[in-house]
């Protein structure tokens, strides 16, 4: 639990230094649930073109020792591709990153990550959807998928 306190702490920092962003990049934030529990998401992103967008992206995922779930943050990069039909946007955000892992024994992992979603515009600047993330890890001593998680996903536009 107290690893969880200490990265939602660096995750809200985070998050209010990137607020201060540009006009066209985007702040969002993600909510949703996993085998340990809450998972919360932090993601900034810098448009390059109409269709592609650069990230960063910021996962917590909760611990349950009763459960056997083990506690990730990942952080990494990703590169957002993004079409918008009207209202909706559906996009694909192929990236890399590090995972720490906080299970039995505690691991720093390296790998890709794939998330895909869809978003609906609430007005100009407000936008609500949902996201699959999957964790993989390439280096470490876990290898393989780490996490397939849904999440709810909101997205402020500066």
């Amino acid at each position: 639990m107290k690893f969880f306190w200490k990265t939602a702490l660096v995750a809200s920092i985070g998050l209010s230094s990137m607020a201060l962003g540009q006009s066209g990049d985007k702040v969002g934030a993600k909510l949703g649930m996993g085998p340990g529990g809450v998972t919360l998401g932090a993601e900034y992103s810098v448009q390059d073109t109409a269709y592609e967008s650069f990230a960063g992206y910021l996962t917590i995922h909760q611990k349950d020792e009763d459960e056997g779930a083990p506690g990730l943050l990942a952080f990494g990069m990703a590169l957002k591709l993004h079409q918008e039909f009207g209202p909706y946007e559906i996009y694909m955000a192929p990236g890399f990153g590090i995972i720490q892992y906080d299970g039995a024994d505690d691991e720093l992992l390296i790998g890709p990550r794939l998330a895909i979603g869809a978003m609906a515009k609430i007005d100009r600047y407000l936008s609500v959807g949902f996201e699959n993330q999957k964790l993989y890890s390439f280096l470490g001593e876990f290898q393989g998928g780490i996490d397939d998680s849904f999440l709810f996903t909101t997205t402020y536009s500066m």
